[in-house]
C-alpha cells in the first residue's frame, strides 16, 4: 500500500517555482531542487515525474499566481493612471529584487521557448492573458477619451507588452531606477 504524500503540493510548487525563478531551469539540478524542497529523489519523481514536469507545473503555478495579480491590477482601471500603476509597481518590485529574478515569464522565454514546445505553449498562454488586460485597459481608457485611438487597442497593448518584457531584463540588469522611470515615462507617451 502505497504511503500517502506527507506535503503541501502547492506549498512545494511555490518552492520550486522560486528556484527555478532565481537560477533558471539549465542551472537548477534535480539533486538541488530536492534538497531545496525537502523531497528525497523517489518522492520528488513519484509526486512529479521528472525535473521538466516540475518545471511545468512551477511555471503554470507562477502564471497563475503572479500573472493573475498583473492581470488584476490593468483590470482594476482604465487609461494611463491604471497603465503607470502597473509600470510603477514593477519598478518597484525590480529595486527590492536583489537576487534580480526579473520575471520567470520572460526569463523561460528567453531560456526555453524556442526549443521547448511545452514552455513555449505555457508561455504564450500567460502572454495572451497579459496583452487582453493590458487592451482592456486600453480600450477602456479610448472609450473614456484618456488615451488617443489614433493607434488600435490591440496593437497598442502589443506595444506596451514587448516594452515590459524589454523592462523586465533592464531591471534584471539593474539599470539605474531614474533610467527605467524615464522610459516607462517615454513608453506611455505612445498613449497621448
Amino acid at each position: 500500500m502505497a504511503r500517502p504524500r506527507e506535503f503541501n503540493r502547492d506549498a512545494v510548487l511555490d518552492k520550486a517555482m522560486n528556484l527555478f525563478w532565481k537560477q533558471g531551469y539549465e542551472a537548477t539540478s534535480v539533486h538541488e531542487l530536492g534538497e531545496h524542497l525537502g523531497l528525497n529523489p523517489g518522492s520528488l519523481y513519484n509526486t512529479f515525474k521528472d525535473k521538466h514536469s516540475l518545471f511545468l507545473e512551477a511555471l503554470e503555478r507562477y502564471i497563475q499566481t503572479q500573472g493573475q495579480q498583473s492581470c488584476q491590477i490593468l483590470d482594476s482601471g482604465s487609461g494611463k493612471a491604471v497603465l503607470r500603476q502597473f509600470f510603477m509597481q514593477l519598478l518597484e518590485y525590480s529595486r527590492n529584487d536583489v537576487d534580480c529574478k526579473g520575471c520567470l515569464m520572460v526569463n523561460s522565454t528567453a531560456e526555453l521557448a524556442a526549443h521547448d514546445p511545452e514552455v513555449r505553449i505555457k508561455v504564450a498562454a500567460g502572454r495572451t492573458a497579459l496583452q487582453q488586460a493590458f487592451q482592456g485597459a486600453i480600450k477602456r481608457g479610448q472609450d473614456s477619451g484618456e488615451i488617443n485611438r489614433r493607434h488600435d487597442a490591440h496593437l497598442l497593448a502589443e506595444f506596451l507588452l514587448n516594452s515590459l518584457y524589454g523592462l523586465q531584463i533592464s531591471t534584471k540588469m539593474k539599470t539605474d531606477h531614474a533610467t527605467l522611470m524615464q522610459i516607462v515615462d517615454i513608453t506611455l507617451r505612445v498613449l497621448d
